[in-house]
């Protein structure tokens, strides 16, 4: 039988009880690097932990023609693909580098 038990991971903020409420423009938007090829993006905050995304998602394929760069600035192409992944949590240890967004272009995008 499948396991139907979601991950804080994969549910978003108005399925948490505890995730907080994020207006446009209260956070700032970054795209985070994480180790194992893990790229996201989404209103980031610093923890104790490491970092938290509200209304994050996987950046599947890049879609650029000149790096992260080129989206943390203008916003997805149209050949960026973005993996809804909700509220994020990851651990000091796991970010190799955040870039920040221009939030103005990924507030559609970030759902």
């Amino acid at each position: 039988m499948a396991d139907k038990r979601q991950t804080t991971a994969h549910m978003k903020p108005a399925e948490r009880s505890d995730a907080p409420e994020v207006e446009a423009g209260d956070k700032e938007v970054r795209i985070v690097v994480l180790t194992h090829g893990w790229v996201l993006v989404g209103y980031y905050r610093k923890t104790a932990y490491g970092v938290h995304l509200d209304q994050s998602a996987v950046v599947r394929v890049w879609g650029t023609e000149h790096g992260l760069g080129q989206i943390a600035i203008g916003g997805p192409t149209k050949s960026t693909v973005l993996d809804p992944q909700g509220y994020t949590d990851a651990p000091h240890s796991a970010v190799i580098f955040t870039i920040k967004c221009d939030g103005e272009n990924w507030l559609k995008h970030l759902v």
